[in-house]
């Protein structure tokens, strides 16, 4: 019946996003080793947009900035990244 097939199917689906959580965990400890060569603020918003996946206005009220400062923050160490790997 369609209850029971909804009920497989969301089974399935959690099934699959823990597998892909797994997954995932590899490379989130590697952010996470990355981010200790950072500084505070720098390793912060990494860990909490790219590890704990938050959305830019909820980095932004962790660390008591704006998101336009957020962001920058961001955008100008994305910058010096893309510099080191050119050189």
């Amino acid at each position: 019946n369609l209850q029971e097939a909804i009920v497989v199917n969301l089974a399935d689906l959690r099934s699959e996003i823990e597998q892909e959580k797994a997954e995932l965990e590899p490379l989130q400890e590697e952010v996470r080793a990355w981010a200790k060569t950072l500084t505070c603020t720098e390793a912060r918003i990494i860990e909490l947009r790219y590890c704990d996946l938050m959305r830019w206005d909820d980095v932004a009220a962790s660390l008591a900035y704006s998101t336009r400062q957020t962001r920058r923050i961001h955008d100008d160490l994305i910058r010096k990244l893309d510099e080191n790997q050119g050189a």
